[in-house]
């Protein structure tokens, strides 16, 4: 059952489920969630995910009588062999953990210094890609597919933290909202800089690379206009002054309206308003009927659907994910766009149909788009298979007043349940103990009192540290 599991976690790092019969029409169930197995008794027909938690499992005896059967639940924790990025994860977290609750304790939190600490952890994480990035390249061993898995899931974990630092604690003004979506896409994807990379030697990139106007798109969305200029340069008839469309195109990429000025909301829409005006009228002038590339683009530039519709079609590697196209369309369709706001997620989730992406890690992005803390955090602790990021996440957000209390059976709040769990994920280690003992001081005496009676001791000092006697607080 245990090995089952363990090839679960392995293959499936989302929610898991698995059956084993034993005598008659019962079967011992278990679902997979993080780092724990959720093991009950039940109908060998059942299937575990559809059991409800509630006490009681109905199903029909021989008799086809349905019989209402008591339900116990019991939490597996297995040990993991935490490898050495992850406990560099683990210490360099509970560093700026740590630097988090001190801040706290000197009064309220500003903004600012809420999302130096959310950098602070994204750096962490960045370093562990980084490492992990740096051991792959070396290594051609057997182990090397399952590092390359390892680091790919630091880079999502990364990736989901900036949007959820953006979202959740920035609170941009209109403009600045998109700005920070583009930054946030040009650092989490390199594929616009790997095709410039690819064509930048060439003279005539238009003729010379197949990609050409696919990376002038690509650019035009993540909105590097001055590199989509220099682009539009090398082409063979904008250098032969054979096609004032360059030109004029030239000209309206250098006047885009975007908010570096601190303009209102107001001024940014009527600018916004004059330079659409100012595009369409060239474009129904026939200035860019010469090369329907140019033409495309315009039509790209003033939000036009239909031309979202062929890019996609003809030139997919210019938007590849669906996050790609969502900060494009915004970009030209709802430039003063904020967090808050309904078509925010109207247009996200479209985005997201037209791609079918349907990944756990697309639809946490999506619900993290939505607003909902909670919602969030649920999705996040099911399908991230790393209690580290929903603890740290979940107290990043409660000290930034997104969390009213949530009460469970055993818990006093989402907060504290996600800290007894991480932290109690770490009291089995020999070396990693007392940073579990300091992420349980902060939850209450009596969780800390069931977690602690269940932990393995390994010397006296740990023995000692656990005890209200020594050096773990005695109030705890």
């Amino acid at each position: 059952f245990l090995s089952s599991c363990r090839k679960m976690e392995d293959d499936t790092p989302e929610l898991c489920a698995l059956s084993v019969p034993l005598e008659g029409q019962l079967a011992i169930n278990g679902s997979w969630v993080s780092s724990s197995i959720m093991v009950f008794a039940g109908p060998a027909s059942c299937k575990p995910l559809e059991v409800s938690d509630k006490s009681y499992l109905e199903w029909p005896y021989k008799t086809g009588r349905p019989t209402k059967v008591p339900q116990a639940i019991y939490e597996i924790n297995i040990f993991h062999r935490w490898s050495g990025v992850e406990r560099q994860l683990i210490n360099e977290g509970h560093g700026v953990f740590c630097e988090l609750q001190k801040a706290s304790e000197n009064g309220s939190i500003t903004v600012d210094q809420l999302l130096r600490i959310s950098r602070h952890y994204r750096a962490v994480i960045h370093v562990c890609v980084l490492k992990l990035r740096e051991e792959d390249a070396g290594n051609q061993s057997s182990l090397y597919e399952r590092q390359n898995n390892k680091a790919e899931m630091f880079v999502l974990m990364e990736m989901l933290w900036h949007l959820c630092e953006i979202v959740f604690l920035a609170a941009l003004p209109a403009g600045y909202f998109v700005g920070e979506l583009i930054d946030w896409v040009c650092w989490h994807s390199n594929h616009a800089d790997k095709l410039l990379a690819s064509i930048s030697g060439h003279h005539s990139p238009d003729t010379d690379c197949e990609s050409y106007w696919t990376l002038v798109y690509a650019l035009v969305l993540e909105g590097r206009f001055q590199e989509t200029r220099e682009l539009l340069m090398k082409h063979s008839a904008h250098r032969n002054n054979t096609c004032d469309g360059f030109v004029s195109m030239d000209e309206l990429l250098r006047c885009v309206p975007m908010n570096k000025e601190g303009w209102s909301h107001q001024e940014l829409q009527q600018y916004w308003q004059v330079w659409w005006r100012e595009v369409n009228q060239r474009r129904n002038t026939g200035t860019f009927a010469r090369f329907q590339e140019l033409q495309l683009l315009s039509q790209l530039l003033t939000g036009d659907e239909k031309a979202f519709q062929v890019l996609k079609e003809r030139y997919p590697m210019s938007c590849p994910y669906w996050y790609h196209m969502l900060v494009g369309k915004l970009l030209f369709c709802y430039p003063t766009i904020i967090s808050s706001d309904y078509e925010l997620l109207h247009v996200a989730e479209s985005c997201q149909a037209e791609y079918n992406a349907c990944s756990p890690f697309d639809t946490t992005l999506i619900t993290a788009l939505k607003g909902n803390v909670v919602e969030l955090l649920a999705a996040v602790s099911s399908k991230v298979n790393h209690w580290w990021f929903a603890a740290h996440l979940t107290d990043l957000m409660n000290h930034a007043g997104l969390l009213q209390e949530s009460h469970y059976e055993y818990g006093s709040g989402l907060q504290e349940f996600l800290m007894l769990e991480y932290g109690s994920s770490l009291m089995d280690h020999e070396s990693l103990w007392e940073i579990g003992a300091q992420y349980l001081s902060t939850c209450s005496n009596k969780l800390v009192h069931c977690t602690v009676c269940y932990c393995v001791v390994y010397n006296n000092d740990k023995g000692t540290s656990v005890t209200p006697t020594g050096a773990y607080p005695a109030n705890k």
